[in-house]
């Protein structure tokens, strides 16, 4: 090989050399995409953040990235388009996430090693990072009873609690409630909203009403009812139907929160009569069962009155003058047949 050629191939692999560490160097010049967040945001109470909340990320103290809620309880979105939470990745320190500033109340999850993934990070913030009351889960309502006439109500264990008064209005069940004491509202007969309701209540009865008034005995009426959850939060209520100062049946409805939620019951009674009907401590209606001028039963499900004066004769004549009548008919046919 002459020494033209030999300086023709080291020219082409000095130039092939260079071309690879030119490449190398684009590759590794490159910047490294940044680590974003999504996911849920609420409080350990179940509180959820809301809208217009502004949660940053933190690593090393300063501020990376912040997003604004706009949907409460959630930040940023899984879909490409949707706003997320963004830190770099080659940032060497574990990241942290605050409300409104670098100060402000941090979530019980962080991130040590950003890797440049989008990842759904659920983060949970100490109860009262948002302005919300914390609620009591055991406190427990207090029902004030009044003196009553009539036998002591039916008791059931955690479900509404009877409330007699002397004018014989029906039992009011006690709803379990968060934080909350349940008072008596004043309603109309009819099954009206509730006229005086307590502001510090975060479950109401607002209506409630029979779907007849007037039944045969053996039928059904269903008892219907609207319940409102004025919280922040969705919660559990107990529901009871009252009929003649009784509990008939109970219920747990769900309310979403700042929402209503429907509730039926059916109720058949067993004895004629008028019966004062109602959900919890809003009255439903009269519900009168049976013909109303021969109704027996008193709206508060006893009788009207004691023994009839035909109630009394009827078995006297069945089972004592019959018998009677009847074996001397078969003496006075044998006497006859034997010629006395």
């Amino acid at each position: 090989m002459t020494v033209g050629s030999r300086l023709s191939a080291l020219s082409i692999g000095f130039i092939a050399v260079s071309l690879c560490l030119l490449s190398v160097g684009a590759v590794t010049g490159q910047a490294v995409p940044p680590n974003a967040y999504y996911g849920a945001a609420v409080s350990e109470s179940g509180t959820n953040a809301p809208a217009g909340t502004v949660i940053v990320a933190v690593a090393n103290g300063d501020v990376q990235d912040e997003i604004t809620v706009q949907t409460a309880g959630e930040y940023g979105g899984s879909d490409p388009t949707d706003d997320k939470l963004r830190v770099s990745s080659d940032i060497d320190a574990e990241v942290t996430f605050h409300i409104g500033d670098a100060d402000g109340p941090v979530a019980a999850e962080t991130d040590s090693n950003p890797e440049s993934e989008v990842e759904q990070l659920d983060l949970t913030f100490s109860s009262g990072s948002f302005g919300n009351p914390t609620p009591s889960p055991t406190q427990t309502p207090t029902a004030t009873a009044t003196p009553a006439p009539t036998a002591a109500p039916t008791p059931i264990t955690e479900t509404p609690t009877a409330t007699e008064t002397e004018t014989q209005t029906p039992e009011t069940p006690t709803a379990t409630e968060t934080g909350t004491t349940r008072q008596t509202d004043s309603t109309t007969a009819g099954g009206a909203e509730s006229t005086t309701p307590d502001p510090d209540r975060q479950f109401i009865v607002t209506t409630a009403s029979l779907s007849r008034t007037q039944i045969d005995p053996g039928q059904s009426v269903t008892i219907n009812a609207t319940i409102q959850n004025r919280g922040n939060t969705t919660g559990q209520f107990t529901a009871g139907a009252v009929a003649a100062t009784q509990v008939v049946e109970t219920t747990q409805v769900s309310v979403p929160a700042n929402d209503t939620a429907p509730v039926s019951f059916a109720y058949t009674p067993s004895d004629t009569g008028q019966y004062t009907v109602a959900v919890n401590d809003t009255q439903a209606g009269t519900l009168t069962v049976g013909n109303a001028s021969a109704a027996t039963t008193t709206a508060t499900g006893g009788s009207s009155g004691g023994l009839s004066f035909l109630g009394i004769l009827r078995p006297i004549a069945l089972f004592v003058l019959l018998p009677i009548a009847l074996i001397y008919g078969v003496l006075k046919a044998l006497a006859l047949y034997y010629g006395y």
